[in-house]
């Protein structure tokens, strides 16, 4: 046997784990962007100054601080995951995108209700809202299920396209 049994349990361990940190920045994208935008400019203002360089060469002032800012990138997973979430939400097309913005406007609902959350339900109701006012059409009824397999399927988007990006 190539996987022992606590090998797999570790392997489904870190997939649920990945599966979460996807929602959570899908659904938090802004405001996760915004903090780490912030963090980052923080931590560059306060590497300024550091490590001597060569100030007196063309251009040298902006190549460091590009230099840097690349770097701080790579050191930090939130960079790959906002990455991902960015790629995916150009590559799944118009549908989905209004599908993605019902879910996150659900999102904010959910936020105030206990017990279990009724995400599915609200993102239905506004995504048939949104599907009305955009294409005329009339808004047909899509079941929980479909619900459900286009939240995965975005989700399953980001995983891959987040792991991908670590590689490079």
């Amino acid at each position: 046997m190539l996987v022992s049994n606590e090998e797999w349990s570790e392997l489904q361990q870190a997939i649920e784990e990945d599966k979460k940190t996807a929602s959570d920045y899908l659904l938090h994208y802004a405001e996760k962007m915004k903090d780490y935008k912030a963090a980052k400019a923080e931590a560059l203002s306060r590497g300024k100054g550091e490590g001597g360089g060569h100030g007196s060469m063309p251009g040298a002032p902006t190549e460091q601080a590009e230099v840097a800012s690349v770097a701080y990138d790579e050191r930090h997973d939130a960079y790959y995951w906002l990455k991902a979430v960015e790629v995916v939400q150009r590559a799944i097309g118009e549908r989905k995108s209004i599908f993605l913005a019902c879910r996150r406007e659900a999102e904010k609902y959910n936020e105030h209700v206990k017990g279990q959350r009724p995400w599915v339900v609200m993102t239905q109701m506004l995504f048939v809202q949104a599907i009305e006012r955009r294409f005329f059409d009339s808004g047909n009824w899509i079941s929980d299920y479909t619900v459900r397999k286009y939240w995965h399927e975005i989700i399953a988007k980001v995983v891959d396209i987040h792991l991908r990006l670590k590689k490079f």
